[in-house]
């Protein structure tokens, strides 16, 4: 029993330190677990172990802590660019490496690969599974192309998709490319409930996906995918110029500002995004300059709630807000500046409701 051998082992640290029998008591000693210091008693032993640093195997790439078990590179990387802190074994798919060169040159063996990496210390051992896929510079620029090829002249609808899908497929070093760029295509299909799409719901899944494969790649494309995605979440601090004029002004207005004048359409290279997005960015935004207030609540109210997300929501109410000062209803403006104060992304820029 557990109380047994405590109880047992009390009677025998007592034995040694009184000593018995006439015989004098040994000295015993604790060594800590960690870094081999000696203390004389275990209560500063323990003391000590608790507050000790513990150094954790770590892995730098260009200046950021891996700290999941997967990575993804699609460009180059230098000896400069990776760091190793406190590592002393480091096991590349089953071959021990003596040094972080030899890592680089192992990751710059091929553009397309996969390492099983295991290392640690005395105090851990972890392990990362890493997808090398260099980008091909020509390769990106020809899935781009056949991007605006396929949804600028036909649209979106779901054997778009299909035939973009099957088009991409020889280009080997950017598939977390194209995987990303399609992702983004079910997450408007399902948030536009098209036929045969996933359900509503599935669309932020969607677009969580597209956003995390598409930020590996520099590309006008992916900039202005992860901003229309940006703008759906409401992160209007997040979202980069996209060269799409109507979404720049845009975001610009769901950051406080004033409405830039925009003479163009969604972009001088269109790109597909939600209804939602659309209505909000070409036709909202112009009655709000150009139009009275009740055009914006008449579109509002007829706006279909099975393309509207809670954000969407949110976005209008703003809207109305700032239509409702801009014409000097301000008792009626404080009824959505509630609304808005407890948003997250709007509660800043309204500022406290008026007692």
């Amino acid at each position: 029993m557990p109380t047994l051998n405590w109880i047992q082992e009390t009677g025998w640290d007592r034995y040694w330190e009184r000593g018995s029998d006439g015989c004098e008591s040994i000295d015993r000693t604790y060594t800590c677990r960690v870094c081999g210091k000696i203390f004389d008693s275990l209560e500063l032993r323990d003391a000590h172990e608790v507050e000790h640093p513990v150094s954790n195997p770590t892995i730098f790439v260009d200046g950021k802590e891996i700290c999941g078990e997967r990575l993804n590179i699609t460009d180059p990387i230098t000896t400069d660019g990776l760091l190793l802190r406190d590592i002393d074994t480091l096991v590349v798919n089953g071959e021990v490496l003596d040094t972080p060169q030899e890592l680089v040159d192992r990751i710059s063996a091929d553009n397309l690969a996969f390492l099983h990496v295991r290392y640690g210390n005395a105090n851990s051992v972890r392990q990362l599974k890493i997808n090398i896929c260099v980008a091909d510079q020509e390769e990106l620029e020809q899935v781009g192309n056949i991007f605006c090829q396929y949804f600028e002249v036909n649209g979106l609808n779901p054997k778009a998709i299909v035939s973009f899908t099957e088009k991409v497929k020889k280009f080997k070093t950017v598939q977390l490319y194209c995987d990303g760029l399609v992702r983004y295509l079910q997450g408007l299909m399902a948030k536009d409930n098209r036929a045969d799409a996933e359900p509503f719901d599935v669309f932020l899944e969607r677009f969580n996906q597209a956003s995390q494969a598409l930020k590996y790649y520099d590309t006008e494309l992916s900039h202005a995918v992860r901003s229309v995605i940006d703008f759906n979440r409401n992160d209007f601090a997040a979202v980069s110029k996209t060269g799409l004029p109507l979404l720049d002004s845009a975001t610009e207005f769901f950051n406080g500002k004033e409405l830039a004048k925009s003479d163009h359409e969604l972009g001088s290279r269109s790109l597909p995004v939600d209804y939602a997005t659309e209505i909000i960015v070409s036709t909202l935004l112009d009655y709000y300059r150009n139009g009275s207030l009740d055009n914006i609540r008449k579109e509002v109210n007829n706006f279909p709630l099975k393309h509207l997300s809670l954000q969407d929501k949110m976005k209008f109410n703003y809207i109305l807000y700032r239509k409702l000062l801009k014409v000097g209803d301000i008792e009626s403006a404080q009824n959505y500046k509630k609304k808005l104060s407890f948003d997250d992304a709007f509660s800043e820029m309204v500022g406290p409701i008026d007692e």
